[in-house]
């Protein structure tokens, strides 16, 4: 729960200057903090398939933004 309230701090972060960037970016950060958010949820309910479900879900936003904006 903790962690995945790190990864939606951190897509919040991404969503402000100096980091944000034009194109889908702050979409995709937006959905990154959504999601993120989603896996904390399911962890304070103690759902481990919700947190599977919603950790894929965050993973695939991830994974699209790394192959997106880091070069490789």
């Amino acid at each position: 729960r903790v962690r995945a309230l790190a990864v939606a701090e951190a897509g919040n972060l991404l969503q402000m200057p100096p980091r944000v960037k034009s194109g889908d970016w702050s979409t995709i950060a937006h959905d990154m903090t959504t999601k993120a958010a989603a896996v904390a949820k399911a962890a304070e309910a103690n759902n481990p398939d919700a947190v599977l479900l919603a950790g894929g879900e965050l993973y695939d936003t991830c994974a699209a933004c790394h192959g997106k904006y880091l070069p490789p």
